[in-house]
């Protein structure tokens, strides 16, 4: 008979992770509550960034008007 592991996945180092992906100069470290650094993301670097990169839907248009 197979154990399960009742743990559940840390979905929020899963999307730090993905978000890093994207962009990497919105990570930042921070100290956690027993004083340990982690990862955390910078959200005043991460709106920056967002409002300077193209959605998805303003580069079709773009690439229509070539």
């Amino acid at each position: 008979m197979e154990k399960l592991n009742m743990q559940t996945t840390n979905v929020v180092d899963e999307n730090i992770k993905r978000i890093g992906e994207l962009f990497p100069n919105c990570l930042t470290e921070r100290l956690n509550e027993k004083g340990q650094p982690e990862t955390a993301i910078d959200f005043d670097q991460l709106r920056q960034e967002s409002r300077q990169r193209p959605s998805s839907r303003q580069l079709r248009a773009d690439i229509r008007v070539l």
